[in-house]
């Protein structure tokens, strides 16, 4: 879950992904057509409506709230390990191993993918 600079919360939920205002206004920005069980969200640096979510599969997805866009950010649709070094599209992640998501100061995306930490740069 991450919050945005007003305040609002950004909160998996099953299948989908909840928005609760600053008021207490709850609402769905995504639902089960766009993920499997949404198991973290996390707010690119800077940003109020550019989320990168971790589900059960094994490909971390970007979604623009604004727009409704999703696109693959990194993974395939094989679990595994595999791709370091590589392009995003090639690595393999261990799916439901991989429920962190953490960016540092620098906009890095850190990924806990089973035992290991993998960093995707500037996310």
């Amino acid at each position: 879950m991450d919050l945005d600079s007003s305040g609002g919360l950004y909160l998996p939920s099953g299948t989908a992904i909840r928005y609760i205002s600053p008021q207490g206004i709850i609402s769905t920005v995504a639902s089960a057509h766009v993920f499997t069980s949404t198991i973290a969200v996390k707010l690119e640096p800077n940003s109020d409506t550019k989320l990168v979510v971790s589900d059960t599969s094994c490909i971390k997805k970007r979604m623009d709230v604004s727009t409704g866009v999703v696109n693959t950010l990194v993974g395939t649709a094989g679990c595994g390990f595999a791709g370091d070094g590589g392009p995003l599209s090639a690595a393999m992640l261990y799916g439901t191993a991989s429920r962190i998501v953490a960016f540092d100061l620098s906009g890095n995306l850190y990924i806990g993918d089973r035992l290991r930490l993998r960093k995707v740069l500037n996310g």
